[in-house]
């Protein structure tokens, strides 16, 4: 993805193109469910966003706005305080809806990240991969993968702090569910020093089973 495509599909999940019927907001009024796709590709697009924006004194306003566009008009149309009707059946259930909280609090941290003019790596780091992990949907974003594995090899190079281990483990099972794009982000000695040298067997044991899909053959 390039940032002008990256800048088009926030530009398109915020309805604010005409060909916009695939895009996130579209998909809520009237509502039909919730696309994966759609969250991998507005989180992708802050990603590449964020390498392109990293070193610059002023970013895109348009794009900005796309992205509390998409998080504001989000949240307001599934909010019960904005419609009596919108817990109605045919609408959005608590599952959805405590899912697509998950996603627009992603894209605010990140965006808030984003503006701070963070390096990549940092800006990826907090409730991103947290609910890429819940959602079972690493397998499905190799872009993440960099900063995942910078992540990891700070807790293996610095030492790990008694916290470690809940960071640790879910890090080490997102990189084995990316698979060789992994491989690609330096993810291999990273696991290998952890599944050697990691003072917790739960992070050692996590870091092998990462390895053995990392790695090739």
């Amino acid at each position: 993805m390039t940032p002008a495509e990256a800048k088009a599909a926030l530009l398109r999940h915020a309805g604010w193109e005409e060909n916009h019927g695939d895009g996130l907001l579209a998909w809520l009024r009237p509502y039909r469910g919730l696309n994966d796709d759609h969250f991998l590709e507005i989180l992708h697009a802050l990603y590449v966003l964020q390498l392109d924006w990293a070193d610059r004194p002023e970013v895109d306003r348009r794009a900005v706005g796309a992205i509390m566009d998409i998080c504001l008009t989000g949240r307001n149309w599934t909010e019960d305080r904005y419609d009596d009707k919108i817990r109605r059946k045919d609408f959005i259930s608590a599952a959805d809806k405590a899912k697509l909280d998950d996603w627009l609090f992603v894209f605010e941290h990140y965006a808030v990240r984003l503006l701070h003019g963070l390096e990549p790596y940092q800006a990826h780091l907090g409730p991103d991969w947290h609910v890429l992990h819940r959602y079972g949907l690493a397998g499905r974003a190799p872009f993440a993968a960099p900063p995942l594995v910078r992540r990891l090899s700070e807790y293996s190079e610095d030492g790990e702090g008694d916290y470690a281990e809940d960071d640790e483990v879910p890090l080490c099972e997102m990189l084995g569910a990316v698979g060789p794009a992994a491989r690609d982000a330096g993810a291999e000695p990273v696991l290998a020093r952890l599944a050697a040298r990691s003072r917790f067997p739960a992070v050692r044991d996590a870091a092998t089973a990462a390895l053995a899909t990392v790695r090739p053959g």
